[in-house]
């Protein structure tokens, strides 16, 4: 059974302008993933009857986002108490649970990191204990009671869904707040006196993974030298896909900034070596229907010299024969 072209049935994606409001703020400051779950969860809680599972959907969903959110805002001094086999209360060896306390470790690793962002952020005090109370409600939504029937979409579970999407728009704020503090610390980073290889890791680490955040850092790179390591964390491993918008009724495409630093690289790149990286890198980009990354790989054809460029040929012919 092939997969079909497009939705089968449209599905309402917010019901009022916080949950927009909301996934636009997670787009732009987070990720275009992230943001994509966000929506599928509001399409879910718009349409309950829709599945047997939604609460456990939606949940999982949201809890995924909540995790991401928790990432992104916290300060680059917390020390991860996943760094330590201990248990963060008791501090008995543990993997998951604590034999000796019976705390879980999600939750205290969880609560911790919360108490973490709260006092870097100044977060009053109200919101972070309405974060820690949801936060530790996720998992156990998210999966069913032992063999029991999936969990009903109530009321109650709406009111929850609700609490969430309330704190989500206040916690982004902090992260429409850390917007400046995220170019300022790209900026550092490629200044700073590291090698090159330690900034391209802590880039991979740090830097919000969206557009605008990547758009920003390809535009001020400049170097042959970028190439390798970049390539080994993963920069190029990911072009963005073509994703359904219900709302213009096609898809919505967007250019990909590594696979354009890649060709703008091989119009200047003189050394075999060089263009001969360009080349491996641009084999590797996985298959995507994305055209503006086809059109940056058949640019770097261009570029390259034909006994190079005539090895991505198989490639660009794989996307003819499917014109």
């Amino acid at each position: 059974m092939q997969l079909p072209p497009e939705p089968s049935r449209p599905l309402n994606d917010f019901t009022d302008p916080q949950q927009e409001r909301i996934y636009h703020k997670i787009q732009n400051r987070i990720s275009e993933g992230v943001a994509v779950s966000y929506r599928d969860a509001c399409r879910l809680r718009n349409n309950p009857l829709l599945f047997e599972s939604t609460t456990h959907l939606v949940a999982h969903l949201l809890r995924d986002m909540e995790s991401a959110i928790r990432n992104m805002a916290l300060p680059d001094s917390y020390q991860r108490p996943l760094n330590s086999p201990t248990c963060p209360i008791c501090k008995t060896p543990l993997t998951d649970k604590c034999p000796k306390c019976g705390s879980m470790l999600e939750k205290e690793v969880q609560k911790k990191e919360i108490e973490a962002i709260a006092r870097a952020y100044q977060l009053d005090r109200k919101a972070e204990e309405q974060w820690k109370r949801l936060a530790s409600k996720f998992h156990g939504y998210a999966h069913r009671d032992s063999l029991e029937p999936p969990r009903q979409y109530t009321q109650s579970m709406q009111n929850f869904f609700d609490d969430v999407d309330g704190l989500l728009d206040e916690l982004l704020l902090i992260l429409d707040a850390q917007h400046s503090k995220a170019i300022a610390m790209i900026d550092a980073l490629l200044e700073s006196k590291n090698p090159i290889d330690v900034k391209a890791r802590m880039l991979r680490q740090k830097m919000p993974n969206t557009l605008n955040y990547h758009r920003y850092l390809f535009q001020k790179l400049d170097e042959f030298e970028w190439l390798d390591h970049l390539k080994k964390n993963k920069f190029f491993d990911r072009p963005p896909t073509p994703i359904y918008d219900d709302e213009i009724g096609r898809y919505r495409l967007s250019e990909w900034p590594a696979s354009g630093f890649l060709a703008r690289m091989a119009q200047k790149a003189q050394k075999a070596g060089v263009q001969k990286n360009i080349l491996i890198i641009a084999l590797e980009i996985p298959e995507t229907e994305n055209p503006y990354v086809r059109q940056d790989i058949i640019d770097i054809a261009l570029a390259l010299p034909p006994d190079m460029s005539v090895q991505l040929l198989p490639k660009i012919q794989s996307w003819l024969r499917r014109l």
